[in-house]
């Protein structure tokens, strides 16, 4: 794994020093705004994990997101954190149920995943 730049670290080790070293000045490095997205969605997605624990959904699912999650930043590398936490299907029920009851959120979250499939599809 050492060849890899994977190390063994605390899960949130990466999460704040990703968040804390990022620079937001011009020109944008890619490499760090990757990084920057990567951290954003894994607490995302732990977020969502806790708020599924918090609303009573089956205790198996919102633990199925939260170790899914929480599994990869172990190896102190981020990257490739979106595509491990798009097998997490729970959250994707529970975002459709969070959506039932609230148009508003799911004009918005339409919003975000088509501007993120723009960004990625450059």
């Amino acid at each position: 794994m050492k060849h890899w730049g994977r190390v063994p670290s605390w899960p949130w080790a990466n999460l704040i020093h990703t968040l804390r070293r990022n620079d937001y000045s011009f020109p944008v490095d890619f490499a760090k705004t990757q990084r920057f997205l990567d951290a954003l969605f894994a607490l995302g997605f732990i977020t969502a994990g806790i708020a599924m624990a918090l609303t009573r959904v089956r205790i198996a699912l919102s633990a199925f997101v939260l170790i899914g999650i929480v599994l990869p930043p172990y190896t102190y590398a981020l990257a490739g954190t979106n595509r491990y936490a798009l097998g997490l299907f729970p959250v994707f029920i529970f975002l459709a149920q969070l959506c039932q009851k609230r148009p508003g959120l799911e004009r918005y979250l339409v919003f975000v995943c088509s501007l993120l499939l723009g960004v990625y599809s450059l």
